[in-house]
């Protein structure tokens, strides 16, 4: 009867069976159909991830951009001025080794060239000067030194004593001229005649080249490179004048001559002979004379020294060498 009676309130519309209690509990609880509001939930949960996906992606793009432009700017700004500025100092560096060696090397081969292989104008001042000559000529220094006077006559009494005049008279012979006046005419200060005939002067030939000259007998010559070049020197060998031969190829003017040699310098004073034999110019400090032939064919260089501590004096005594100078004597 218990189970009649259970069976009559299952049937019930009002007291559900079991087995309809048991379908309403699983459709309660049953997945949710794709068409149910629970799957939107769903679709809304999954869509965060995929944003922050996105989002992390273009982070990650834009750290990576971000570090090349840097890394582009540093090397454009920075690394690429410093090698460019490198480069050249290499460059300098593989182009200068080379050249200061080759300088050093050619100096004394120009030197010697000089001697031999120069223009025919410069090759014969280098090869007929002597060795000894050219070094006295370069330490010649302008010392500056009182040059004593004592009768103010322009004639210093070094060069009184050398031509044997009187330091202290200006005019040592008493004849009305004064001593000055005759030795720039070559007569004799302390007496009568020339001044080739004084006892204290030497006359001289030079054999080869067969000009003549006066000069102090106190005084020492020497004949250097086959009398091509003579050396007056004072005793003590601490004053010079100088005489140097070379030919003049170009058989110019002895001005014209001068001003190819010197084109940079302007000539001194022009002089020609009291006998027409020969024509010559200064230099603007009239310690160096060149002088020329009149036929042209060769030039005589005059010059006054001193050795390194002396002051470049005895001008008056230089005159008078190059005033007695003679050309083509016999």
């Amino acid at each position: 009867m218990f189970f009649k009676g259970k069976k009559s309130n299952s049937e019930n519309p009002n007291n559900p069976s079991f087995s309809e209690r048991l379908n309403q509990d699983f459709v309660v609880h049953n997945m949710p159909s794709p068409v149910s509001s629970g799957i939107t939930v769903r679709k809304q949960s999954l869509a965060a991830p995929e944003n922050h996906k996105k989002t992390g992606i273009m982070i990650i793009s834009g750290g990576i951009i971000l570090v090349t432009g840097l890394l582009y700017g540093a090397y454009v700004l920075i690394i690429q001025p410093s090698l460019e500025t490198k480069a050249p100092v290499t460059e300098e560096i593989v182009t200068e080794l080379p050249v200061q060696p080759v300088v050093q090397e050619n100096q004394p081969t120009e030197i010697i060239a000089s001697s031999s292989v120069e223009s025919p104008v410069i090759a014969p001042i280098t090869v007929e000067a002597p060795t000894t000559t050219v070094n006295i000529e370069e330490i010649v220094t302008p010392v500056q030194a009182s040059i004593i006077d004592a009768d103010s006559d322009g004639l210093s009494d070094e060069e009184e004593r050398l031509i044997g005049s009187n330091p202290n008279k200006i005019d040592s012979d008493g004849d009305g001229n004064a001593d000055l006046i005759e030795l720039q005419n070559s007569y004799n200060p302390s007496g009568s005649g020339r001044l080739s005939s004084s006892l204290s002067m030497i006359n001289y030939r030079n054999p080869a080249l067969k000009y003549s000259l006066i000069y102090p007998k106190e005084w020492l010559l020497k004949n250097l490179n086959d009398n091509e070049t003579i050396l007056i020197s004072s005793a003590d060998e601490k004053y010079f004048i100088q005489v140097i031969h070379q030919f003049n190829s170009q058989r110019l003017d002895i001005s014209d001559w001068y001003q190819t040699e010197f084109p940079d310098q302007q000539a001194g004073e022009v002089r020609i002979a009291a006998d027409g034999s020969w024509q010559g110019v200064y230099n603007q400090d009239k310690n160096i004379f060149y002088l020329s032939d009149m036929i042209k064919q060769n030039i005589y260089i005059f010059s006054l020294g001193a050795t390194e501590g002396n002051t470049i004096n005895h001008e008056r005594l230089f005159e008078l060498v190059i005033n007695s100078f003679r050309v083509n004597t016999k």
